[in-house]
């Protein structure tokens, strides 16, 4: 999967987490967003974990460290597919496929994109 983009991480709200790993994906581990610092010369995230406080420069993103959305993400060699989301397989069809909080994977029918549409809003709205 691809890493989180600048925007992305600069967007995050303080306090979320991201997997956060050099530039070479190992030594990674969960941090939560503290705050954007804004020194002289640079800019830094500032980052805290159970294990300490990081700092890390915006110009070295990329370089010597990257951000995902989880671990998961990090370590994934093909495609990753998050749930819930619509799959459209013909032309009367879109199925709005979820997932339980037990792992049971599920999917409803609609025969409108907009009714499909609602659905996934309202599961997300659920979801968090």
């Amino acid at each position: 999967m691809k890493p989180l983009t600048i925007e992305e991480l600069k967007n995050l709200k303080v306090g979320e987490w991201v997997w956060l790993t050099d530039e070479t994906g190992h030594l990674g581990h969960y941090v939560a967003k503290a705050d954007v610092f804004i020194k002289e010369d640079d800019k830094t995230f500032n980052f805290d974990s159970l294990s300490g406080s990081w700092t890390r420069s915006y110009s070295l993103y990329g370089k010597s460290w990257l951000t995902y959305k989880n671990k998961e993400q990090a370590e994934c060699k093909g495609e990753l597919i998050e749930l819930p989301r619509i799959i459209h397989p013909n032309k009367l069809e879109w199925f709005v496929q979820y997932q339980y909080q037990s792992g049971v994977i599920d999917f409803e029918i609609f025969y409108s994109l907009e009714k499909a549409e609602q659905k996934l809003k309202e599961l997300r709205n659920i979801d968090g």
